[in-house]
């Protein structure tokens, strides 16, 4: 077998999406099984293969195509264009690397009130990408009279400089053409930054505790620096990219350190990062600044070190006045739909309180006596679910979060996360980096189910370790069509799981 790939599509319309059988094709791939049909208000996968490229045996050609159509609407076309798109005149026998465009999308004859993802750009197409062995998504959704906005163009995927090995004299150098980038990442940066704004009509029927959420864990670790700081070191962006790129749940670790407002400092444990929470916080504010209907949820969760009531009470002004109290979502508003919320200047959740860890009693007693004034969500704060810093294996992380989500029979009326990440003592024991699990993990019944997904490495690993090949953006590009199936099933009153 080659290089296997999955593709989720969801279908949140009332009318089933088929296959037109003539439309199937496939040249030189080893597998490409595309369902015959995707019933309405449901979801369903299907795999491909690449051949696998070897010194001999070049993968530069490998293509498929699937069409399908919608029920009512037979103009609508949903054109699934897969190559393995390799690199121009390459010259024999170097070897194309199996990293390409992957997964392309053409959209013909979109109706009215049709919602498509990836979200189509001006030339009526999606760039999707692939995963080696692990999946993508695209979807369709109907939200009557909405029109969807197109974004720019899709960008090429850029092919990397050949990689130059010196040979032993007279012999020259030799250039072998080195990895390409997949579709992934230049798809997502097309329309990460905004992708709320842009399935606000989708999305706008659901409430934040019944999104499905990316996060980032220990967001603000990227400062880090140092050997230890290696250890430490969880995120690679600044709170603003991670944002850009998709991010819309921030958990923060502080912890003080010297006086005044700056005292307060991201930490992992009780490592500082050599950042302080006014940085931080100016990152944030720019990202908000420079969008118009995103919603961001700080997630205060640990408080390292000793803290006063007066600590906390310095942090909740700082908190108000950073970000202005006109942005801050009072906890009043914790059952209202995202519409709701953005018809007001609400763009923040600030959760302070039941969930952080070892607050002194007087800390907690203060922020429960001033929660009507604060409008932090501090009785319903993010409540986290994590396997424990022992376990170090893929299995026994997907089992616990199994276990969570048996039990999510409705959405929770708080705001909650899985820590999916785990700790990799096999190397240099920092947190492992698993976009291909996470990939097929949140799709279908557990994205549905969960809420917030906090991962580590939402970009490329630091410390010179090497990733898949590809950003760990894996609970967005699966979960956000997901979102517009539970949206859908809340805009017709069913339940959303």
């Amino acid at each position: 077998m080659g290089e296997t790939f999955y593709l989720q599509i969801v279908n949140a319309t009332p009318h089933s999406m088929r296959l037109s059988g003539s439309s199937v094709h496939e040249y030189q791939m080893d597998e490409w099984n595309p369902c015959s049909e995707i019933s309405p208000n449901s979801y369903a996968q299907f795999s491909g293969a690449y051949k696998l490229a070897s010194l001999t045996t070049y993968n530069i050609d490998d293509s498929a195509k699937a069409d399908y159509s919608l029920d009512e609407y037979p103009d609508f076309k949903v054109k699934i264009r897969v190559k393995m798109k390799g690199v121009d005149n390459l010259p024999s026998p170097y070897v194309p690397t199996d990293y390409g465009y992957g997964i392309l999308v053409k959209w013909e004859n979109i109706p009215d009130g049709v919602f498509v993802y990836p979200p189509p750009d001006v030339n009526g197409e999606s760039a999707v990408g692939w995963i080696h062995n692990g999946t993508v998504s695209i979807g369709i959704g109907y939200f009557d009279g909405q029109t969807q906005q197109a974004v720019p163009a899709y960008p090429t995927p850029e092919y990397a400089p050949p990689l130059t090995l010196p040979t032993p004299p007279p012999l020259q150098p030799v250039e072998y053409p080195s990895k390409d980038t997949s579709a992934l990442e230049p798809s997502v940066k097309n329309w990460a930054k905004t992708w709320m704004e842009l399935y606000l009509p989708c999305l706008g029927h659901l409430k934040l505790t019944e999104l499905t959420l990316p996060g980032t864990h220990d967001a603000g670790t990227y400062n880090a620096d140092g050997m230890e700081g290696g250890w430490k070191q969880t995120q690679s962006l600044n709170i603003q990219q991670q944002l850009e790129q998709g991010i819309r749940a921030i958990d923060i670790r502080l912890m003080i350190d010297g006086t005044g407002d700056t005292r307060f400092q991201f930490s992992h444990d009780d490592y500082l990062v050599n950042l302080s929470f006014i940085e931080g916080a100016q990152l944030i504010n720019d990202f908000l600044r420079e969008t118009d209907q995103e919603i961001v949820i700080l997630d205060f969760h640990r408080l390292n070190g000793s803290w006063t009531a007066g600590d906390i009470e310095d942090l909740a002004l700082l908190i108000t006045d950073t970000f202005g109290s006109e942005q801050i979502i009072p906890e009043s508003q914790s059952g209202e739909t995202i519409s709701t919320i953005l018809s007001t200047s609400g763009r923040i959740v600030v959760g302070l309180g039941k969930y952080t860890h070892d607050l002194p009693d007087g800390a907690k007693t203060w922020l429960e006596d001033n929660v009507e004034t604060t409008n932090f969500w501090s009785n319903k704060a993010v409540k986290q679910y994590w396997c424990g810093e022992s376990l170090t294996t893929w299995s026994t992380v997907s089992d616990y979060m199994d276990s969570i989500l048996n039990d999510v029979n409705s959405p929770h009326s708080y705001l909650w996360a899985l820590m999916a990440q785990y700790n990799s003592y096999t190397a240099v024991g920092q947190p492992a980096n698993i976009p291909v699990e996470l990939s097929n993990y949140f799709t279908g019944e557990a994205a549905l189910r969960s809420n917030i997904m906090d991962v580590d490495w939402w970009s490329y690993c630091s410390l010179h370790v090497e990733e898949v090949d590809f950003p760990n953006y894996s609970t967005l590009i699966n979960t956000l069509p997901i979102n517009i199936l539970k949206g859908y099933r809340a805009s017709i009153d069913q339940p959303l799981f």
